[in-house]
C-alpha cells in the first residue's frame, strides 16, 4: 500500500489493515511532510471459513482504501467406499470399489492407501485431481487362512479415511470321527463302524 499526505502539512497517523471489518494489523505514527509519501506492506494469512472472499481495507484517520480477494476452499479428498463384499470365504477375494472427490477448489495430487487389518496392501500412487473433480477405482484383496471371522477394510487419502468390514468364513472341513467299531471279530464276522461326519468349516 501507498500513503501520500495530499494536504499542506505535516502529520502523524496511524495506518491501520482491517479484514471482514476486524482490525488485523497497524503500523503506528507514521509522519509525511506535505506532498510526501511511503509505501509498505501488510500480510494476512487467510483462515478456514474466509472463502469465498476477504475485504481488506487500509485506512488512515483520513481516507480508506478497500478491495477484495477471492479466497479458494484447500483441496480436500473425500474418500467413499461405494461397495465391498459382505461374506467371503478364506481363498476368495475381496473387492472394494471406491470414490475420491476433491471437495475443493484447488487441484492437488495425493497418494490413496488401501489397508487391511491396519497393514497396508496397495497405493493408487500420484493422484491428481482438479477442485470438485471425482474418480472412482477398485482395490482387491486375496483372503487367506486366519482371516476369518473378518477383515477390517481401510481406504484412506491425506485427508480422510473410510473403513469396513467383511466377514471371512472359514472353508467347509469335513472332521470324522469313528464312534464305535468291534474290537474282536473272528474271520467271516462283519465289522461295523459308527462314525460320525461334521463339517467344522463357516460354510
Amino acid at each position: 500500500y501507498t500513503v501520500e499526505n495530499t494536504g499542506e502539512s505535516q502529520d502523524t497517523q496511524d495506518i491501520v489493515l482491517r479484514v471482514n471489518g476486524t482490525e488485523e494489523n497497524t503500523t503506528g505514527g507514521v509522519t509525511l511532510s506535505k506532498g510526501a509519501s511511503t509505501s509498505d506492506t501488510f500480510t494476512y494469512t487467510a483462515q478456514t471459513g474466509d472463502a469465498p472472499a476477504v475485504k481488506l481495507n487500509v485506512s488512515s484517520a483520513d481516507d480508506t482504501a478497500t478491495q477484495t480477494t477471492t479466497v479458494q476452499e484447500p483441496p480436500f479428498f473425500d474418500v467413499t467406499i461405494d461397495d465391498v463384499n459382505a461374506t467371503v470365504t478364506e481363498g476368495d477375494d475381496v473387492t472394494v470399489d471406491y470414490t475420491v472427490e476433491n471437495t475443493g477448489e484447488v487441484q492437488d495430487t495425493q497418494d490413496i492407501e488401501f489397508q487391511v487389518n491396519g497393514t497396508s496392501e496397495a497405493t493408487k500412487s500420484s493422484l491428481t485431481l482438479t477442485g470438485g473433480e471425482t474418480t472412482s477405482n477398485t482395490f482387491t484383496y486375496s483372503t487367506t487362512t486366519g482371516d476369518a471371522p473378518a477383515v477390517k477394510l481401510t481406504v484412506s487419502s491425506a485427508n480422510d479415511s473410510v473403513t469396513r468390514n467383511t466377514t471371512v468364513q472359514e472353508p467347509a472341513f469335513f472332521d470324522i470321527s469313528i464312534d464305535d467299531i468291534n474290537s474282536t471279530v473272528t474271520e467271516g464276522d462283519q465289522i461295523a463302524v459308527d462314525y460320525t461326519i461334521e463339517n467344522t468349516g463357516g460354510v
